[in-house]
């Protein structure tokens, strides 16, 4: 578990890439100012839809904001619980 400043936000369609910097964790051996990033997938809502699928976190120094703009290749697996929902800003 850990606790992330967003410092970027980008969506396409129905991907949203996420980046940011760990301000703290619990449970791992990532630091305080390490760069991040997740992409998640909304693939709707229902019990008998495709499953959302979302990346592990990636951490690497440049990574952040590298992967709000290009996006850096991470494998997608289905989400466990909840719903994820991406929706163009306005």
């Amino acid at each position: 578990m850990a606790h992330v400043d967003i410092v970027c936000f980008t969506v396409t369609g129905n991907v949203a890439r996420v980046g940011g910097i760990v301000e703290r964790q619990v449970g791992g051996s990532t630091g305080p100012g390490a760069e991040g990033f997740i992409t998640v997938v909304d693939n709707g809502e229902g019990s008998n839809g495709v499953p959302d699928l979302a990346s592990p976190p990636g951490v690497a120094p440049g990574s952040a904001l590298a992967h709000c703009t290009t996006g850096l290749p991470r494998p997608l697996f289905p989400i466990e619980r909840g719903n994820i929902q991406v929706r163009p800003g306005s």
